[in-house]
Parts: structure tokens; C-alpha cells; sequence
């Protein structure tokens, strides 16, 4: 049994979309993200123990990928003593960030922002929209790992919210 993507095996294997999966590219889904399943497919395929674990999405930027997956799936995808996280690491030559797929907008910045202190989570009502302002203390500044617009980026694409970050 191999580890679970969000498209197929074919998808995986090849690094590209085929006929029947060309409908997620509308959904958000980038020819990079596929590329990258294929480099963790290939790092992690002899990992008998990670074939049950389901990846959600795979979002990158130049420093960092970020993989979601289900909150239960996030220890195996690191692995004893981060093993499987660096041979992950190794393939797709960034840092990576296993995130829950199926959390709240607090507990997704907790994760995605570790190990950065979160003051608070506010919403701010513009009308018909909303928007999170996710407070972090400006002595944090120098620390944060991921960038402002990636973060935002992120919650975006996963979490369907508009959020900013307000250092205090």
C-alpha cells in the first residue's frame, strides 16, 4: 500500500496531471505541487509504515514546503527522531512544516508559525467579509520562521480566510 496524494497514482508517478485529475489545476492544485509528490513519493516509497498516511496538500514557497495532512498522520510523516521528515527534506531540497489539514484558524497559526508565541487571534468585520489578524509580540519579529505573505498565502489556500499578521 502506497501513501495517499490528492491525485493519482499516475499523477504521482509521472509529475504531471493526466486527463482526469486536470480538474484540481482549477482548484488550486499547481504542476510544482505535483512535482513535489513525486520527490516525496520517491523518498518515502519503501517506508512500508507510512502507506495509510494521506497527504492533503503540499504548498511551497522558495525556503519551505508545508504539508497538511490529517492531525493523526503528522508523527509518522516526521518519523523517529525526524527521519522521514529529512529524507523528505533531502528530496524536495526545502525545510517542511507538517501541518493539520482539519484545524481551526487559531490552532493552523499556532502550527504553521511555531515556535513564535501567539498573543491572540482577532476577526475584523468589513461589511460581508471577515478578516484574522493574528497577533505575535514584535520581540518575535527577528524569530519567525515563514514569511508574512507566505503565512497568508496558506490560510488562504487551506483555510479559505483572509489573515494578516500584526506584530505588538
Amino acid at each position: 500500500m502506497a501513501m495517499k496524494f490528492p491525485v493519482c497514482n499516475k499523477c504521482v508517478k509521472s509529475g504531471s496531471f493526466c486527463d482526469s485529475c486536470k480538474h484540481l489545476s482549477r482548484k488550486g492544485y499547481s504542476k510544482e505541487e505535483i512535482e513535489t509528490y513525486k520527490k516525496i513519493h520517491k523518498s518515502i516509497k519503501d517506508m512500508k509504515h507510512l502507506g495509510d498516511v494521506e497527504i492533503k496538500r503540499v504548498l511551497s514557497n522558495n525556503n519551505f514546503a508545508v504539508i497538511f495532512c490529517k492531525k493523526n498522520d503528522i508523527s509518522k510523516i516526521i518519523g523517529k527522531n525526524g527521519i522521514v521528515a529529512k529524507k523528505i527534506e533531502k528530496s524536495i531540497s526545502k525545510k517542511i512544516i507538517v501541518a493539520p489539514y482539519d484545524s481551526n484558524i487559531v490552532d493552523f497559526s499556532k502550527e504553521i508559525l511555531r515556535p513564535i508565541n501567539i498573543i491572540g487571534v482577532n476577526v475584523v468585520y468589513h461589511g460581508e467579509k471577515s478578516k484574522y489578524i493574528v497577533r505575535i509580540p514584535s520581540s518575535d519579529k527577528n524569530i519567525i520562521k515563514i514569511d508574512p505573505d507566505f503565512f497568508k498565502h496558506l490560510a488562504d489556500e487551506i483555510m479559505k480566510v483572509d489573515v494578516d499578521i500584526n506584530f505588538e
